[in-house]
């Protein structure tokens, strides 16, 4: 901002600074900042006065409340200093004990109960995966006629949509000043309404003591860790991690093309397959391994395309037998 200066300034007639430098001036970026220096700065002795004093007042004001805080929120005395420390040692052990009990309670410690754990993950992501996949193969049209079909009842909404949105416009916007200014009152209101209603669900949903936030914390936390879990069991147990294991995969896949679709668990690890492929081909530095990752992810990639072309829904191979 003050490149502006380097030119030097003058004072006119009327107390206002202006720019020695004509072009700079000139420029919009000057006369803002002129704007603001004469526009902000008082212009006579006793206007100053009454400024610094303003700011004078403000400072002190400033002073006070952050001497007021120090004084009402830290301990004065040894005792309650040490009180204090207790205080804060005590919720550190309980969050601790807190978050030792959510490991050995929700962790298994036996080979058994762990492969278990495994195994309900695997069911659910399959049960997850077939449904998934019946969503396609039911919505997605098999027929370039269907797609077709599809395609033209799409365009046909769009503009029944439109229509509809411009209707709204022409219906619901106020077309003169006072129904104009009644609706922006309406608005306000409404404004008024929603703020009391969010600010009821604030007081109504929030936890107001310790002990309950906590448990909304720990049940959250909870949550978060059964989803991860079987986030990670899936792509930990499903997918080739070398490039080796993932170029044998693709080839087994290959050769597995014939009349009968891929087996759902099958079908998760090649899409999950293709991420982890590209993932691993951007990482790659060298430029020979970038194209090894890149041709295994087009080869899963033409694997995918083929089975989605399959008129008949991807199913498992046990409802197959």
């Amino acid at each position: 901002m003050f490149e502006f200066l380097l030119g030097g300034v003058e004072i006119d007639k009327d107390n206002n600074i202006i720019l020695l430098d004509l072009e700079m001036s000139s420029m919009r970026q000057g006369r803002t900042f002129l704007a603001r220096i004469n526009h902000n700065i008082p212009k006579i002795l006793s206007s100053m006065e009454q400024m610094v004093k303003d700011l004078e007042m403000a400072s002190m004001r400033q002073g006070r409340a952050f001497l007021a805080r120090i004084n009402h929120n830290i301990p004065k005395t040894l005792s309650s200093m040490e009180q204090m420390v207790k205080d804060l040692e005590m919720a550190s052990m309980r969050q601790g004990r807190a978050f030792l009990a959510r490991i050995n309670h929700n962790i298994p410690k036996t080979l058994s109960s762990m492969e278990q754990m495994v195994k309900d993950l695997e069911m659910a992501s399959m049960r997850q995966g077939r449904a998934f996949l019946a969503r396609i193969n039911h919505n997605i049209p098999k027929t370039l006629s269907s797609m077709e079909q599809m395609v033209k009842d799409l365009e046909m909404s769009s503009m029944r949509q439109g229509r509809t949105f411009l209707a709204r416009i022409n219906h619901n916007i106020p077309k003169i000043l006072s129904s104009m200014e009644q609706m922006v009152k309406d608005l306000e209101m409404a404004s008024m309404r929603q703020g009391r209603a969010f600010l009821a669900r604030i007081n109504h949903n929030i936890p107001k003591t310790l002990s309950s936030m906590e448990q909304m914390v720990k049940d959250l936390e909870m949550a978060s860790m059964r989803q991860g879990r079987a986030f990670l069991a899936r792509i930990n147990h499903n997918i080739p991690k070398t490039l080796s294991s993932m170029e044998q995969m693709v080839k087994d896949l290959e050769d597995q093309r014939g009349a009968i679709p891929l087996a759902a668990p099958h079908f998760e690890s090649l899409i999950l397959g293709i991420v982890y492929s590209a993932h691993q081909a951007k990482l790659q530095e060298r430029e020979e391994d970038q194209e090894k990752w890149g041709e295994v992810l087009k080869r899963l990639a033409n694997v995918t395309v083929n089975e989605l072309r399959r008129p008949e829904a991807i199913t498992t191979c046990f409802n197959k037998v």
